[in-house]
């Protein structure tokens, strides 16, 4: 008897483990290797301040701002060293080119009763231990550098500074929207060609930085609020993030074509191996760009209770490693088949 209940008990068992999987409800095995694509790391040393800005240039080097200092590892965040902005800036942009570029924000005392905030862009050739002040003296949301112009986004346009002439090459405004007047990104494609994405639309250069002109026409005013834009050289398309909203189109094509995601998209980023990534809160999502299905893929982070959590800022390696950022937090994902 006792042979026999233990005998009927395990069968028992084994076909509800059967029909459980088969209506997906333990985890089938595909499941389980999507939870599996990366394995995250998250990087100790910051709590004392908030992260600013990160930067990731080839396969492991690594920058991380807070406040006026900057932290820089190439070693994909293993074996930190830290220094200091000038003038006590404040980090709000690491861009990484032929030399090392940040926005620094500087309290000024002459503008006004209680002073003024303005921004000044500061270059390195020994990854933050000296600095060379570039241009500066108004407010900075992003920069990045083409053919050796220099293209700061502000607010209600662009200024295109000449690197080699050192001196302004033109000042465009021509961002004047309803909701606000400032860039989200600014990105540039192999070819010269520059974009920004804002609260206005997507904006384009073709003559490097002479004239600008509105790109995003086919989408609605309603969901023109466009936080983050990424270029893909090879297949020449665009990608343009807003909310719960992927935008994309080939760079010669007009129509841009939507695509509804059900996680946010706060930023966007393409990786070298046909994938799209983009973050939102406390996850980063993960889908071909063929498909545009999306799936958590981490860093499944147990927040502390009264602990703030919310990721903000989204690189990638050349390798196909990630590194999200928010608040005091900082993880690194590494692709678990490489």
């Amino acid at each position: 008897k006792w042979f026999m209940k233990h005998l009927i008990f395990i069968a028992t068992l084994t076909l509800s483990s059967i029909i459980l999987n088969s209506c997906g409800l333990l985890g089938s095995s595909e499941e389980k290797q999507k939870e599996e694509l990366y394995e995250w790391k998250q990087l100790v040393g910051f709590k004392s301040g908030s992260i600013t800005a990160i930067a990731t240039h080839g396969e492991n080097v690594l920058y991380i701002a807070q406040s006026n200092r900057l932290s820089y590892s190439e070693e994909a965040g293993k074996n930190i060293k830290r220094f200091t902005a000038p003038d006590s800036a404040d980090i709000t942009k690491i861009k990484v080119y032929d030399r090392l570029y940040i926005i620094g924000d500087v309290y000024r005392s002459g503008a006004g009763f209680w002073g003024n905030r303005v921004s000044y862009v500061y270059a390195s050739d020994d990854n933050g231990r000296n600095w060379e002040e570039i241009v500066g003296g108004f407010r900075m949301q992003d920069i990045v550098v083409s053919e050796n112009m220099l293209h700061i986004g502000k607010k209600h346009g662009v200024i295109t500074f000449d690197l080699e002439g050192d001196s302004v090459y033109k000042s465009n405004l021509f961002l004047y929207s309803k909701l606000s007047d400032h860039m989200e990104e600014i990105t540039a494609s192999a070819d010269g060609s520059v974009y920004v994405s804002s609260h206005g639309g997507i904006f384009a250069t073709f003559d490097r930085g002479t004239t600008w002109e509105k790109i995003s026409t086919t989408i609605g005013k309603d969901y023109d609020h466009i936080k983050s834009i990424a270029v893909d050289d090879e297949s020449d398309m665009i990608y343009a993030a807003e909310y719960r909203r992927l935008y994309y189109r080939e760079k010669n094509e007009v129509k841009w074509i939507k695509k509804s995601i059900n996680s946010g998209t706060e930023k966007v980023r393409l990786l070298s191996d046909n994938k799209i990534v983009t973050v939102d809160w406390d996850q980063v999502n993960y889908a071909d760009k063929n498909s545009f299905e999306f799936q958590n893929i981490g860093p499944y982070y147990e927040q502390k209770e009264s602990e703030y959590f919310s990721l903000e800022m989204l690189e990638v390696f050349t390798d196909n490693k990630i590194v999200v950022a928010g608040d005091e937090h900082i993880f690194v994902g590494t692709p678990i088949n490489n």
